[in-house]
């Protein structure tokens, strides 16, 4: 089963951060997708996603308003995505619990992906 991975982010607590801890952190980043890539885990290598995003949500009458968010409140946004094949949800929570940046700020959210 596919399972989509969700890696959100603080963006200050992430600025905040001294160039040595940024490349430790994405040095680890890499090492877990190399881990799981090579055991054919990694479907689709997460991309790195901007913390600027528009929603666009049904208004009054039904017509499109596109809005600042999803959540412009939010203190944490989802900085990027993967998809992982595991035969359970345990699996899948576990690998994404060996996430190695949780230190950084960093949470995952695993989900199951339908095809």
């Amino acid at each position: 089963m596919k399972y989509m991975v969700f890696a959100g982010y603080q963006p200050e607590r992430a600025a905040a951060q001294s160039a040595e801890d940024s490349q430790e952190m994405m040095r680890a980043i890499a090492a877990w997708f190399e881990k799981y890539g090579k055991q054919g885990k990694v479907v689709w290598q997460g991309h790195q996603l901007d913390d600027a995003a528009k929603t666009i949500r049904a208004g009054a009458g039904g017509e499109p308003v596109v809005t600042d968010g999803p959540f412009v409140e939010s203190k944490e946004v989802i900085g990027g995505i993967t998809v992982l094949e595991w035969d359970s949800m345990d699996e899948a929570v576990a690998a994404a619990a060996e996430w190695t940046s949780f230190g950084y700020g960093f949470t995952m959210e695993v989900r199951p992906a339908f095809d």
